[in-house]
C-alpha cells in the first residue's frame, strides 16, 4: 500500500494489525464489562477459588493483592486528574521538551502513589489482618458457567479467525 524510508505498509500487515488492535480492544472491554458488573470482594473470591489447586494457602496473598489492586485503580486514575489539573494550570503542557512533561507526570504520580500504598499497608497492618479471616463464599453457579462457556467461544472465535 505504501512504502516510505524502507518501511512497507501491505494490506496483508495491515490486516493482521487491525487484527491484533481489535482482540486488544475486546479482552479491554470484557474486562471493563467485568469489573465494572462484579464487586471486588467476588472477583478476588472467584481468584482465589480457582488457584488453590496450584498455590495451596499463599492464594490468600493473591486475593488480597487482586482486591486491592482492583480498588487503588480508580485512586490511580484520580490521581493522575489531579495531577494533570495541577500541570495545565501551571502551563507545563506548553513546554516543548516532552520527556521533561512526562517527568512532571510520572514523578509526583509515582510519589503519590507510594504514598497511598504505604498508608494503606499501614492500615491492614492496624487492623492485624492475618490468614484467620472469614472468606468470602464463592460457588460456581449456573450464571457463572452460562457467562464462562461465551467468553470461551468468544475466546476461541477470536484465535480462530
Amino acid at each position: 500500500l505504501v512504502t516510505c524510508s524502507g518501511i512497507e505498509v501491505t494490506r496483508q500487515g495491515a490486516m493482521a494489525g487491525a487484527m491484533i488492535c481489535w482482540r486488544w480492544l475486546l479482552i479491554v472491554c470484557l474486562g471493563l464489562c467485568l469489573s465494572a458488573s462484579t464487586k471486588t470482594a467476588e472477583i478476588s473470591a472467584a481468584v482465589q477459588w480457582g488457584l488453590q489447586p496450584l498455590l495451596g494457602k499463599s492464594v490468600h496473598h493473591v486475593g488480597l493483592m487482586i482486591g486491592l489492586m482492583m480498588r487503588c485503580i480508580s485512586l490511580v486514575l484520580t490521581q493522575t486528574k489531579e495531577i494533570a489539573d495541577a500541570q495545565r494550570s501551571r502551563a507545563i503542557g506548553n513546554r516543548k521538551n516532552p520527556i521533561y512533561r512526562m517527568k512532571m507526570t510520572v514523578m509526583p504520580l509515582m510519589r503519590r502513589s507510594f504514598l497511598s500504598a504505604d498508608r494503606m499497608a499501614t492500615a491492614i497492618a492496624s487492623r492485624c489482618y492475618g490468614e484467620r479471616r472469614t472468606p468470602h463464599p464463592w460457588q460456581l453457579k449456573r450464571g457463572d458457567v452460562i457467562v464462562l462457556s461465551f467468553t470461551f467461544m468468544l475466546c476461541a472465535a477470536i484465535i480462530l479467525a
